[in-house]
């Protein structure tokens, strides 16, 4: 921020964002390269990415191209939504932008669609006839004509850098018939022409006009011609540029944004909503209007800018605006409201899954709710409440939610051996199992066996606490578990150790585990067992690496004695084949000899 010197992160991914622009209501986009060409950029939206990894491991799905078509090649750069005010009027608001390999300046039309826009393939605006041509950035000034700067070369692309010639380069000025030529600088204008610029047809005068204004500071004057402009001017963009200047200028009151939020005009609402929540601290009065905003604005626009808003806003306030955004069917198609809405919603996953759950099971956005029947999924093993919530919400609800939410779970599980049974889950399956979708029908298959395992996990887990079942069945379903490779494993064995009958074979496998964690309390046990026990604890953790350097840790600082290195246990340490290891064993003193009392006991014996 140019004042208040914070970062903030606006979108995220996406590829060579060579150049970024905006339309006549404040709409972002951007060109990238490598991956398809055209983006609209939304604020708080995650889109494909070149390489690597989404920052947040929830995203699981980003927002796609808007473009349906491709270009012969994939390197551009620059961007401009032409608002020159001089060409003709074909021309407003269409992107410009330049094709590095294919020596052009492209041009598409952007056409609403739904809460954003989609681009539509609209002409070459320029095409070289010079293979050197490289234009970068285009690029309208005072007069309504278009500037492009040429880096000319024979090299289109960085990876042939050394044959790059930095001697070349050309800016063009592309002119309408009938253009003069201007000398302007709007320092010199006064508070009351910079106000009066934000009218200009050529918005170069409108952003340059408004910048000045917010670096001259906030005043009484200026901020109310703003807001007459704002309330009386009956055109919505300007309108739109009225209202971005009273922010700039620090003139957008508490007032007069509940004042705008009921405006007739959805961009007008929405950027209201942006405004207001940039600090991330709106107050109360607005945020019961976004709650009632969110559950009944007619706009897709709106609701956009209020899924995004939500971000921005504490975890526990954006509750009631989440909650209204997920009841509109309408949005389930939408190319950016479902995924939108699940951004805003992920961190309830972790601060309360159950109230996730809840909004899970009544939204009407089968794309959000599969995110959400993902995400849960994921956490059923520390939640497992939070799947029955969803799947309870989901036997009341639409054929195409409970495919989201069985897809959700197929998703999360993908990986999972086992995972405990929801109580619901029967009846799903009597609900669901006779589904022609063939897709769906695989999906429950799987799932059933996923949760069959994991009930017989939990039945095996049962029977090895249970002091009233015989040793022999208990070992068994120890046995099990381990086999299972079940999850807390750890913690069960460890709720054994009270248990005289058990505590031998669950520290066993706890030492299976080779869990660091864990040798204190194992090695505790193995010095309270009498032989042979004690000599096959000590030999099973020799033969585990964290336990073997832990037990040797402990008799280098004399917590356990030299002695407990009997034969088997170095054999053990040796097996390992641990050079490191070895080398402590063998730097270590050598056993005391036996009193000679005791040697002759046992030769006596």
């Amino acid at each position: 921020h140019p004042v208040k010197k914070k970062f903030e992160l606006y979108a995220e991914g996406a590829s060579n964002q060579w150049g970024v622009d905006w339309d006549d209501r404040g709409q972002a986009f951007f060109e990238a390269c490598v991956i398809p060409h055209m983006w609209q950029c939304i604020q708080g939206a995650r889109y494909t990415r070149q390489a690597g990894q989404h920052w947040n491991k929830f995203t699981y799905e980003d927002i796609k191209t808007i473009a349906n078509f491709e270009y012969e090649k994939r390197a551009y750069c620059g961007a401009m939504i032409y608002l020159g005010g001089q060409w003709p009027k074909e021309f407003r608001d269409a992107f410009f932008f330049n094709d590095i390999h294919m020596n052009k300046l492209r041009c598409e039309q952007l056409t609403r669609d739904g809460s954003g826009m989609r681009a539509e393939k609209k002409m070459d605006f320029m095409v070289s006839p010079d293979a050197w041509y490289r234009g970068l950035s285009p690029q309208y000034g005072p007069d309504g004509s278009v500037f492009v700067n040429d880096w000319y070369d024979k090299v289109p692309c960085h990876q042939q850098r050394e044959f790059t010639d930095r001697t070349n380069g050309r800016i063009y000025k592309i002119v309408y018939d009938g253009v003069k030529p201007v000398s302007v600088d709007l320092q010199k204008a006064s508070d009351a022409e910079l106000v009066q610029m934000q009218l200009n047809e050529n918005d170069w005068y409108v952003r340059h006009a408004r910048r000045i204004l917010a670096e001259r500071g906030p005043k009484p004057e200026v901020n109310a011609a703003l807001a007459k402009m704002l309330r009386e001017n009956p055109d919505e963009t300007r309108k739109l540029r009225a209202l971005w200047a009273l922010h700039g200028t620090q003139g957008l009151t508490e007032t007069l944004a509940l004042e705008t939020l009921k405006s007739p005009m959805e961009y007008v609402r929405a950027w209201t909503i942006q405004l207001v929540c940039e600090d991330g601290a709106p107050s109360a009065a607005e945020l019961a209007e976004f709650a009632t905003m969110a559950r009944d604005d007619a706009s897709p626009v709106v609701r956009l800018y209020l899924a995004s808003a939500a971000q921005r806003i504490a975890v526990a306030q954006r509750w009631p605006i989440l909650t209204g955004l997920a009841s509109h069917a309408e949005d389930a198609k939408d190319h950016n409201l479902p995924l939108m809405l699940w951004y805003g919603l992920n961190p309830l996953g972790d601060s309360d899954p159950g109230l996730l759950a809840t909004l899970g099971g009544k939204a009407k956005i089968p794309g959000t709710v599969r995110c959400i029947a993902h995400r849960l999924a994921e956490s059923i093993d520390r939640e497992p409440l939070a799947v029955d919530v969803l799947l309870g919400g989901a036997l009341a609800g639409s054929p195409e939610l409970q495919a989201a939410v069985i897809g959700g779970l197929s998703d999360g599980l993908k990986k999972a051996a086992s995972a405990p049974m929801p109580v619901a889950w029967e009846q799903i399956i009597a609900k669901l199992t006779d589904t022609p979708d063939e897709y769906l029908h695989a999906q429950l298959v799987d799932l059933d066996k996923i949760f069959t395992a994991g009930q017989q996990i939990a039945d095996a887990r049962r029977t090895v606490l249970d002091p009233k079942m015989l040793p022999d069945e208990r070992r068994a379903a120890l046995e099990q578990l381990m086999d299972a490779k079940a999850p807390a494993l750890r913690e069960t064995c460890t709720q054994l150790f009270p248990d005289l009958l058990m505590r031998f074979p669950a520290a066993l496998v706890l030492t299976s585990l080779d869990d660091p964690r864990d040798t204190p309390a194992l090695t505790a046990q193995a010095q309270a067992f009498a032989e042979p026990e004690r000599g096959l604890l000590f030999s099973a953790l020799a033969s585990r690496p964290h336990h073997a350097a832990a037990l040797l840790d402990s008799i280098a600082a004399k917590k356990l004695p030299r002695a407990t290195l009997t034969p088997p246990v170095v054999e053990k340490i040796r097996a390992l084949g641990d050079e490191a290891l070895a080398k402590r064993l063998d730097a270590l003193p050598p056993a005391p000899p036996e009193p000679a009392k005791k040697r002759a006991k046992k030769l006596t014996n």
